[in-house]
């Protein structure tokens, strides 16, 4: 008997590997980059802290979880750059920023910003199993032919003859 991991992917392991970077610094567990201290010119710093911990750690565990994963990594991407950024703003330096955009990108990739055309083949399924089932419904249409150009031949006979 074999065991078959399917949710172990590239994607899921760059996932669980980046959400763990913010659990932790919500968690206080590593220092990490300036989101905690985001809010502390509006509001006071324990409180400030608090909120942002609770923030970091909610959108880190939707993103892991995958309820409103998208929403979630762009809230968190969002929210790490703006910190970065007033921290460069403010004196920082200039690899901290670096760094946190390396941190949104990686947000962004884990976010799964798939259009339906890029869905993963299913491999399970032969591609007569495909072509006989997009037949048999009544809305198929017939792929065209992107170096059909006769329709725009026309036009152009036309203008060359006016």
């Amino acid at each position: 008997m074999t065991l078959s991991f399917k949710w172990i992917t590239p994607t899921n392991l760059t996932r669980l590997l980046v959400i763990s970077y913010f659990i932790a610094v919500s968690l206080k567990l590593i220092d990490g980059n300036s989101t905690l201290q985001m809010l502390n010119p509006v509001l006071p710093p324990p409180v400030a802290e608090r909120l942002m911990q609770g923030l970091v750690l909610t959108l880190a565990a939707l993103i892991l979880t995958g309820l409103a994963r998208r929403t979630a990594a762009l809230v968190l991407s969002l929210v790490v750059f703006f910190a970065s950024y007033a921290a460069l703003y403010n004196g920082g330096d200039i690899s901290a920023f670096w760094r946190d955009l390396a941190l949104v990108g990686a947000l962004l990739m884990t976010a799964n910003f798939r259009s339906p055309e890029d869905r993963d083949v299913d491999w399970s399924r032969s591609t007569d199993d495909v072509q006989n089932a997009a037949a048999a419904s009544k809305d198929y249409q017939a792929p065209v032919d992107p170096l059909d150009d006769s329709a725009f031949r026309d036009d152009f006979d036309m203008a060359r003859s006016g």
